[in-house]
């Protein structure tokens, strides 16, 4: 509540401000838009599963000399859930709702030296080519929240210096002093990056409970750096990059057995914690023949070995010499690489085709632990861009080619869209996902589901 009313008071001075400075020819711009995101599925008597109603609002000003940009989101978003009279009396729990500022920056165009831009407060730096799943993004934590909107990331607050030399050159460093993890999924997405617990024969799971450690909260433990260095040659784009940061996921640093009685039930405690890692990134951009075509590919390596501890001490008697079990995860001597290289094409008769391959995901980490994905979307437009068929969208994942038939996921998501005016978009798709192995999106393959859309731009 109150970070709501702080916001609240910022926004109402920033609108004061603006009224004042009304006979100046500064441009100052309201705009956003209202999506309504509702979705359920087609087993069990089609349950609703998703309803998220969404007031993006962005503040936008602009002069010579500086740029201030505000975006917040408004949103009536889950399903109420209650089971007792006590619960009617609250309208949190009726009508779930959730406030988020996204980002709220200002930008000065000419800081000290005319080449130089600087940029302080929360904000998204994205950086890559590619469509989306950029490997080389690796400042802000990604936003898993519906796992279905792939690439949304939440703000970081940060310094962030651009400097302009040459034409095509341009050099940009970020300072994000504090650190930020990654959201997980919620509602029926809740439970796809849960840990497998695989216990030895003879042993039964009766309880789970895990804990999180966090950063120390101090400065030169929580911060991220990053540099870039972009160019362009010819009719190629490209840039350098280097993240000095943390894996916003955690990982599973301890599995604590603990036997419960003397028939094998056993609960598990399970601790993570958040490791710091070096990232470094190339991406590419180019067209040729009238497609675009990119590429990215970044070199993942911790500062120190990833290890996953298993203690079983409290399983064996005192004089056993099993005690713990480590498994080294990712090496801090051998880097993991993840890359991608796409293309898109605009045909004639306003056909689209966009054909991406990406090693890795953005939630995998360490060399046997990434997966191939093979993403497309085709989509043809028809009287004058009002109505939009796409037959092709989704994505077939691959997690072991050399046995396929038991390694291999499949997402397809078929789209019609349809614009009654310029402003106001309507579309229904559907969401089918099937397939086998241990892929992240093969735990949604019973959540095949049917999704509406309404937005309206402003």
């Amino acid at each position: 509540m109150k970070k709501i009313i702080l916001t609240t008071i910022l926004l109402l001075g920033i609108c004061t401000v603006w009224a004042q400075d009304s006979t100046k020819n500064d441009i100052v711009e309201i705009g956003g838009y209202l999506q309504s995101d509702e979705r359920f599925l087609f087993k069990d008597k089609n349950p609703w599963v998703w309803n998220e109603n969404r007031l993006n609002l962005e503040l936008n000003k602009k002069s010579e000399q500086y740029q201030f940009f505000g975006q917040i989101w408004f949103r009536n978003i889950g399903i109420a859930q209650y089971n007792k009279m006590a619960s009617l009396y609250n309208k949190g729990i009726l009508q779930p709702w959730d406030f988020e500022m996204r980002q709220l920056y200002l930008k000065s165009n000419g800081f000290i030296l005319p080449s130089l831009d600087l940029t302080i407060g929360k904000q998204i730096i994205n950086w890559g080519t590619a469509d989306k799943i950029n490997v080389t993004s690796n400042i802000n934590p990604w936003d898993f929240e519906d796992v279905l909107d792939f690439g949304r990331k939440r703000g970081v607050w940060a310094l962030n210096a651009e400097y302009y030399f040459a034409q095509n050159y341009k050099l940009q460093a970020v300072f994000a002093p504090f650190f930020e993890p990654a959201n997980l999924p919620v509602g029926v997405f809740s439970n796809i990056f849960n840990q497998n617990i695989v216990l030895p024969n003879g042993l039964t799971l009766r309880k789970w409970t895990d804990s999180v450690a966090m950063p120390d909260n101090k400065l030169g433990e929580t911060f991220t750096a990053a540099a870039k260095f972009k160019a362009t040659f010819s009719y190629i784009d490209f840039s350098l990059s280097y993240v000095y940061g943390f894996d916003p996921l955690p990982q599973v640093v301890l599995n604590r057995v603990v036997p419960v009685d003397m028939l094998g039930n056993v609960d598990v405690v399970t601790e993570l914690g958040y490791y710091r890692e070096h990232i470094l990134g190339i991406d590419a951009v180019s067209s040729i023949g009238g497609a675009n075509v990119w590429a990215e590919i970044a070199a993942f390596l911790p500062t120190d070995d990833v290890v996953m501890t298993t203690d079983v001490s409290a399983l064996y008697p005192l004089f056993s010499p099993v005690k713990t079990i480590d498994s080294t995860l990712i090496d801090a001597n051998n880097p993991y690489f993840k890359y991608t290289i796409g293309v898109d094409y605009f045909f004639g008769n306003d056909f689209y085709l966009n054909v991406q391959y990406n090693h890795g995901f953005l939630h995998e980490r360490g060399k046997n632990e990434l997966n191939d994905y093979i993403i497309a979307r085709f989509e043809k437009s028809m009287f004058y861009d009002k109505l939009k068929i796409v037959p092709l969208q989704g994505a077939i994942v691959v997690s072991d080619w050399d046995n396929l038939k038991d390694n291999y996921t499949y997402i397809y998501m078929p789209e019609i869209v349809y614009k009654p005016t310029q402003n106001i978009e309507l579309s229904i798709a559907t969401s089918l996902i099937d397939g086998k192995g241990e892929s992240m999106f093969t735990k949604l393959k019973d959540l095949d589901a049917m999704m509406f859309r309404f937005k309206c731009n402003f």
